[in-house]
């Protein structure tokens, strides 16, 4: 567990955050979530999700289908907090990235000081916005979904026709630039980097 005085840097035990990302879209990060939360559940861990993808919203939409069959269907499901970012939200607030920024840190605030959770699991949009790149300088564990192409790999690492080595890509920057911003907040290093 962490402890830091910031909450995601961990004043107290905080929940593990796991960030699903990858500047590309379609390449998995909303099922994969959808599957780690599942699994998280079905092993008896307290989840909190957050869904970052204004525009698609696809593990909000899971989320409330899935709600909705089980009421149908008088099955009780694990259920978990589940906060989606939404346009009609965002339009309110003429889509200000300071408001999106301060209802996102304050409901995750909410989430970590009720102690409630044990994962805290966040789907992000494709593409570098400023929502995302905050997660990732959250993330306790990153999850970066790839398909089996070239395209995809592009993503992570760069390979010119002339490149003897490898070079990082826009994506691997963008973490490293949140890896960074964490470890000037919180004066350390996420798990696993």
């Amino acid at each position: 567990m962490r402890t830091s005085i910031i909450p995601w840097c961990g004043a107290y035990p905080a929940p593990h955050i796991v960030v699903m990302g990858n500047h590309k879209g379609g390449s998995g990060k909303s099922t994969f979530a959808m599957h780690i939360i599942i699994a998280l559940l079905k092993a008896g861990k307290r989840v909190a999700s957050f869904d970052l993808d204004v525009d698609q919203q696809t593990l909000t939409r899971y989320i409330e289908n899935r709600r909705e069959w089980a009421n149908q269907n008088n099955f009780e499901l694990e259920m978990r907090d589940h906060y989606p970012v939404t346009e009609e939200r965002l339009a309110a607030d003429d889509r200000s990235d300071s408001v999106d920024l301060s209802r996102f840190m304050s409901q995750l605030k909410n989430s970590e000081h009720r102690h409630e959770h044990d994962y805290i699991v966040i789907d992000t949009p494709g593409g570098a916005q400023h929502l995302s790149l905050v997660a990732h300088g959250m993330a306790d564990t990153l999850i970066t979904p790839i398909n089996d192409s070239l395209i995809d790999l592009d993503v992570l690492v760069r390979i010119g026709s002339k490149d003897l080595e490898p070079q990082p890509s826009r994506y691997a920057k963008t973490v490293a630039r949140a890896v960074e911003a964490r470890r000037t907040v919180c004066g350390a290093q996420p798990t696993g980097s």
